[in-house]
């Protein structure tokens, strides 16, 4: 992105790259709802593990999170690409496209990450009902304990990253140049630093 002009202000692009620049960020969207899922998916899956085949319970709310966010973040991915037909018109200014109204994106965004904040504090509190049965010592209760509810910390510390990452598809239609540079912290907070 950054070769492009991505997270640039358009005032420094030319025409081209402003359409490149705009084009690969919504390009890039897709992937990164997606890391949204997986995360959470590849944390439910070892509590899986980790409780193995008791506590049917506890299991349900697991795949409960696993497929919600799942679906949601699929049906998400289908709402970025669907708001405008043709498709291009998200990043061709100049193309006559007929396009929803900027709120119905926003909306579906805040609904996105309301559901991704739900499902990391359920994977993070989650752990607390099991760890302590479990047949390991206490200092690797401990740390278990500590790792798997990091969900919960990093919903503390980043909310305004949050807010950026939800905001971005709505300025992406409203403002480009400012979009491009509000996305990416978030997408690489929630790739690198989700446990």
């Amino acid at each position: 992105m950054a070769t492009i002009g991505g997270s640039r202000h358009v005032w420094y692009l030319d025409e081209a790259e402003t359409l490149k620049a705009l084009k690969w960020s919504w390009i890039s969207q897709p992937p990164a709802i997606a890391l949204f899922a997986t995360s959470k998916t590849s944390v439910g899956l070892l509590q899986l593990r980790l409780i193995k085949l008791t506590n049917a319970w506890r299991r349900y709310i697991i795949y409960g999170v696993i497929v919600t966010v799942f679906v949601a973040n699929v049906i998400i991915i289908i709402f970025t690409f669907a708001q405008c037909s043709p498709a291009r018109a998200l990043w061709t200014p100049s193309l006559e496209g007929k396009c929803w109204k900027p709120d119905v994106q926003l909306h579906i965004s805040f609904f996105g990450a309301a559901l991704n904040i739900l499902a990391d504090v359920v994977l993070a509190v989650l752990p607390l009902t099991f760890i302590p049965s479990l047949r390991l010592g206490l200092a690797k209760k401990v740390v278990l304990c500590v790792l798997l509810g990091f969900g919960i910390k990093e919903r503390i510390s980043y909310p305004s990253l949050e807010r950026r990452g939800v905001l971005r598809a709505h300025f992406l239609r409203q403002s480009p140049a400012i979009a491009t540079a509000l996305g990416a912290p978030y997408r690489q907070k929630e790739t690198f630093f989700t446990p």
